[in-house]
């Protein structure tokens, strides 16, 4: 089987001898649906990383969008997003390997809370809750090449104000959420001695191509059960909370 294996386009090419079709489908349930996650890249995360070749996407640098699932490089070239459903938020709690102890901490659970403490010089200091917030979207990706793609977005830390800023756009006006198409660029973000890089959503209008898609996905996926992917290498994001 031929594969195509080159910076940005980590997909397979089908042989011209097997035909297309869904043969072999029919116990496989469609109420549970996967779909990839856009995923940004930062110096910890260990696609970015050779020490880590289970992980390790060639060529992938800080920075740069990916497709969690392709591992295909989309790069620093701004895309659009349609916001086919906001998925609500989850509180994750990791341990200090930045694995997941649970999935769903209740809003209303001690971990959820900042608390304060006393730091090294004696100094009381506000702690971060022991939950990470994120906020999910299930979104429609067009690539600069004008492919689409239907992935999920998690948003936390640092960029869960721009989650919030989406939310109040969509809630502002009686229009679907699929209405608005953001164009989203990365940039390098800093506090203190911390560095990572940060998404930047500038609302807009859709093409009525990109509309029409992203309104059939919301109707396609109105009853499933949207599975975020794995999060776990998200932890391990050098920000502040």
């Amino acid at each position: 089987m031929e594969a195509l294996v080159k910076r940005g386009d980590m997909m397979l090419t089908r042989p011209d001898f097997i035909e297309e079709g869904t043969q072999g489908h029919e116990n496989i349930s469609n109420k549970d649906v996967k779909p990839p996650s856009l995923r940004l890249a930062q110096s910890t995360s260990p696609e970015t990383k050779r020490a880590m070749p289970a992980k390790y996407i060639e060529g992938l640098r800080e920075g740069e969008l990916f497709n969690s699932l392709t591992r295909e490089i989309y790069g620093e070239d701004p895309i659009d997003i349609i916001i086919v459903n906001p998925l609500g938020h989850r509180n994750v709690e990791f341990d200090k390997d930045s694995k997941v102890v649970e999935f769903d901490v209740p809003d209303d659970d001690p971990r959820c809370q900042f608390t304060t403490g006393k730091n090294d010089e004696g100094k009381t200091v506000r702690i971060k809750p022991k939950a990470t917030k994120f906020l999910d979207y299930l979104i429609l990706v067009t690539l600069k090449d004008g492919r689409r793609k239907l992935m999920t977005l998690a948003l936390k830390s640092t960029q869960l104000k721009k989650g919030i800023d989406l939310n109040s756009i969509i809630r502002s006006n009686t229009l679907p959420c699929y209405a608005y198409s953001f164009k989203t660029t990365v940039s390098p973000e800093s506090f203190g001695t911390k560095s990572w890089y940060g998404y930047t959503f500038v609302p807009g209008w859709p093409t009525p191509e990109a509309y029409a898609e992203a309104k059939r996905w919301y109707e396609e996926m109105a009853d499933k059960n949207i599975i975020r992917d794995d999060i776990e290498e998200e932890a391990a994001e050098p920000v502040p909370f």
